[in-house]
């Protein structure tokens, strides 16, 4: 009975560990596009990441200091600590925020300068 329960330990262990580290080797690439898609759970570096934010963006619309406690708290929680008496107030905020950047941002070229037009 105890070899069994070391091979299943084992067994299991092998199989998250080598799924922790496929997960930390692909590349963080979302393409966002919509402010709605943004939740409570999220923190505000993750929203700079997956919408192409410069980092202190964020911050300065909320008028939030950029700490490291602050990174690491989402945006419920920073609601909570700043804005106690106006419930989903970051949340809408940065979706706000969000949303004015992406409308005003530079558009990707489809191509890239000087390429060659298809015939």
């Amino acid at each position: 009975m105890l070899g069994l329960g070391i091979t299943l330990v084992i067994f299991f262990g092998l199989r998250v560990s080598r799924a922790f580290i496929h997960m930390r080797q692909v590349e963080f690439r979302p393409e966002r596009t919509d402010a709605q898609d943004i939740r409570g759970w999220m923190t505000l570096s993750y929203i700079s990441k997956a919408y192409h934010l410069p980092p202190y963006y964020l911050y300065e619309w909320l008028r939030i200091k950029k700490i490291d406690e602050n990174e690491r708290l989402s945006l419920v929680e920073l609601n909570r600590r700043y804005y106690p008496d106006r419930d989903g107030y970051v949340l809408e905020q940065v979706r706000q925020a969000v949303a004015e950047y992406l409308e005003n941002a530079p558009k990707k070229p489809s191509q890239p300068p000087n390429a060659p037009s298809p015939p």
